[in-house]
């Protein structure tokens, strides 16, 4: 499965919020909220919709300026 997303942060210059120590697994999950996100999906995993996986995508600025995606799962 390939998902596509293309997003516009119009006033990413103004953002200040630099986290470049975001780790899926320590960074407290879907519930961490920050200046750009995290956003999720819930995949079906099964022809019945019985079996489901949250997967959110969390958008950290860097120090350098540039914008980091990290992509996880939450067992919750």
């Amino acid at each position: 499965m390939d998902i596509n997303i293309e997003m516009e942060f119009p006033y990413s210059e103004n953002i200040t919020e630099a986290d470049v120590t975001y780790n899926c697994t320590t960074s407290g999950g879907a519930a961490d909220r920050g200046i750009l996100g995290p956003f999720g999906l819930l995949i079906f995993a099964d022809d019945n919709l019985v079996e489901q996986t949250a997967v959110f995508f969390y958008v950290a600025k860097a120090s350098t300026g540039d914008f980091r995606t990290y992509f996880c799962h939450d067992d919750s």
